[in-house]
């Protein structure tokens, strides 16, 4: 804080005074001669002013002479600012109680007074009774003269207040302003200083308190402050925590200049608590002033600490946001990709089907030896891993073939141990730490094999070049609704199975993880990897409602947070009962309908091939037309899930009305193929999935037809 005069002019006399500036600032005492000349000039001046009107003065009133000597004074002067009595104030310098860094701007502005003539207004900080506080005054002084001899009338009021209000608003406008670019700790930091500093105060902390009960160990995120800059006095000392103590439980400020029964500490303390839902959970803490606490200091760590709070409340409500309409911008980002590389990934299929099925029977009809086997062969691998890429697409897109079941998470896992083990190396130790309760959720068994083997493969890559650790834990986590506001990532609350994967490896930068989950986005080198595996952990996560997210430092390894809905209420499965007796093939009618001209050539050929009647339609329409006049003559409906008006699912319930007995394939690559419980039938109806092979689709006729291809 520096000292600011505020000067205006008014002219008295043009007579200079010889000044002595040494004199000024003598602190000696007046000599008894010196006094009784002063004294004399004291009652001069009191003979034109009566002490009625100098006793009502709201402030400092003084007179000095030209070497800045008291001549005469108020009693607020004398008792409030001065503290001396009246024998020693005679003759003693008026200027050794402006503060260091004031006083020359002091004796520059008296000089200029008797010099000049010109009345001076200044601001100045002003030592109060000869110890160790100063305090703001507004003082004005002008010239005069008794008897010839130029004397200095001056008057002062205590801004103090004023001045202290001024520097907290100028703080505040300048933490506002930065406060977008500071982090809390930062905040707190400048806070505290602001408030050490108004508070004349050596020492400060903010201190979260994250227990009920108080000692040393419940004081986290300890931010201190010091006059020296010393950071090392991380913890207050056990008497200022005393008085911490007091602030927290009583959940008031506390203002402790003496010691109370039963506390021991050597220094003054200011402490107030911050309360939140009638608890203590931070405490603005300030010790080492050298004279009392007072109302003051209390007001200004009030104002600070709740501008403080303020500002890191409103940082936090604006980072929740912003990472919520982040999590809502991702979600609809991956959504879009997901259903575009959902429906490539669909029309892909059935071209990859029509290339299979021909290949297929193209490969069963030639020789082993023929020239051209290798090039179907190769045409046959070549579409096997296209369908493999396809799959993974849909996957990612939520759009694959599953039959969900109930299963229990820990002994899943345990089943599939083996598995990843081989998968991660040798380099690699594979840590299980299965939940201590049984976790039941709902999923594809096959989709939690590929979640373990994708996660295990992304984990052993991150460790190529030294030996790692991968470990694999399950808990309990229940999710409330607050968390999901501010951007869990399960959109629901509840309780939830999760599965923690965790490695040591080289860790993911903060620019590539919020691309991690993308298809076909991947750090490898070419050839090594497709960018589709954790594409496909994260559309088969949402697939079952599930949440997924992922915490990595580079470096520092990577953690994999997986969250599936707990199933409250396992049934036990139901026996499965045996089929009937089917006919044999050359008995059979099977109903094919296929919008795809190519996929329904396929499967005609294939269907005669192996002895079976045949009947053709490309649209529901004339699927149930032809149904309505076979009566119940068709024992097999063989269709596609997407057709135009009309889907499988919905044709196969139609037909199943004037044909109970008729059993049904859907085929496709969408999730909207698992069965829907109250479809009509349902256990009558088996699933294929797209690009199939020509001998999977045999063995379904099989099942159905209970017939031997």
């Amino acid at each position: 804080m520096t000292g600011v005069f505020l000067l205006h002019s008014k002219v008295i006399n043009a007579n200079s005074f010889p000044l002595k500036m040494h004199t000024l600032l003598s602190p000696q005492k007046a000599s008894n001669g010196l006094k009784e000349s002063l004294e004399l000039l004291k009652r001069r001046y009191r003979q034109g002013i009566s002490n009625d009107v100098i006793a009502s003065i709201p402030g400092t009133f003084f007179v000095i002479d030209s070497q800045g000597r008291f001549v005469d004074w108020n009693d607020y002067e004398r008792d409030e600012v001065v503290g001396f009595p009246d024998d020693e104030m005679l003759g003693s310098s008026a200027l050794q109680a402006f503060h260091p860094d004031d006083r020359q701007r002091a004796l520059d502005a008296v000089r200029h007074i008797f010099e000049t003539g010109n009345e001076e207004v200044a601001e100045g900080r002003i030592r109060i009774r000869g110890g160790a506080e100063y305090r703001w005054y507004l003082i004005s002084g002008r010239r005069i003269s008794i008897d010839g001899v130029p004397l200095l009338i001056g008057t002062g009021i205590d801004i103090s207040r004023r001045k202290r209000l001024e520097e907290i608003n100028e703080f505040t406008v300048t933490l506002l302003t930065e406060a977008e670019s500071l982090c809390e700790e930062e905040i707190l930091r400048r806070t505290i200083e602001k408030a050490r500093v108004l508070s004349s105060s050596t020492e400060g902390w903010h201190i979260v308190v994250n227990s009920d009960v108080f000692d040393h160990d419940s004081l986290a995120e300890i931010i201190p402050c010091t006059a020296t800059g010393r950071t090392d006095r991380v913890i207050p000392d056990i008497g200022t925590s005393q008085v911490i103590r007091r602030a927290m439980l009583g959940m008031e400020p506390v203002i402790a200049n003496q010691p109370r029964g039963g506390e021991s500490f050597h220094s003054r303390t200011l402490a107030v608590p911050l309360v939140k839902s009638s608890r203590t959970y931070a405490v603005f803490c300030f010790s080492g002033k050298p004279y009392d606490y007072d109302d003051e200091d209390l007001t200004s760590v009030i104002s600070l600490a709740r501008l403080a709070q303020d500002i890191i409340s409103r940082k936090r409500a604006e980072q929740s946001e912003r990472k919520m309409q982040e999590t809502l911008l991702q979600a609809r980002r991956m959504e879009l990709i997901g259903q575009l590389a959902g429906g490539i990934a669909h029309d892909f299929n059935n071209m990859l089907a029509v290339i299979l099925g021909h290949a297929e029977t193209l490969l069963d009809t030639i020789d082993s030896t023929s020239p051209d086997y290798e090039n179907i062969h190769a045409i046959y691998n070549a579409a096997n891993r296209s369908a493999l890429l396809t799959r993974q697409l849909l996957a990612f897109a939520r759009r694959q073939t599953v039959m969900p079941e109930i299963i229990e998470l820990n002994s899943t896992i345990e089943s599939m141990l083996a598995i990843l083990r081989k998968l991660a190396g040798d380099r690699v130790e594979v840590a299980w730490f299965p939940g201590q309760v049984p976790l039941h959720i709902t999923i594809d068994p096959s989709q939690l094999d590929q979640i373990l083997a994708n996660l295990t493969v992304n984990g052993r890559d991150a460790m190529m070049t030294q030996k790692g650790i991968l470990k694999i834990e399950t808990t309990l986590v229940n999710v409330a609704r607050s968390e999901c506001s501010l951007g869990h990532p399960c959109q629901e609350p509840g309780p939830y199975a999760c599965i923690r994967f965790s490695d040591n490896g080289c860790g993911i930068g903060e620019d590539i993880l919020p691309h991690i989950f993308e298809p076909f986005f991947s750090t490898k080198q070419n050839g090594k990897g497709y960018g589709l595996g954790l594409s496909t952990v994260f559309g088969i996560v949402k697939q079952n409602h599930g949440g997924i997210c992922c915490d990595s430092m580079p470096g520092k390894g990577t953690t994999f947070s997986i969250f599936f809905p707990l199933q409250g209420k396992v049934e036990e499965k139901k026996p499965i009962q045996a089929m009937p007796a089917m006919r044999k093939p050359s008995q059979a009618k099977i109903l094919l309908v296929d919008d795809e001209p190519e996929i329904l050539q396929l499967c005609r050929i294939t269907f005669e091939r192996k002895g079976y009647s045949v009947l053709e339609a490309s649209s529901a329409e004339l699927a149930i037309d032809i149904a309505a006049r076979q009566g119940r003559s068709i024992d097999l409906l063989v269709t596609d899930l997407m057709l135009p008006g009309m889907n499988g699912i919905e044709l196969a319930d139609a037909i199943v009305k004037f044909n109970p007995d008729i059993k049904t394939i859907i085929i496709s690559g969408y999730s909207h193929d698992i069965m829907p419980p109250d479809s009509a039938a349902h256990e009558s109806k088996e699933f294929l999935q797209k690009p199939f092979a020509i001998k999977s689709l045999l063995e379904k006729v099989a099942l159905l037809l209970d017939s031997s291809i």
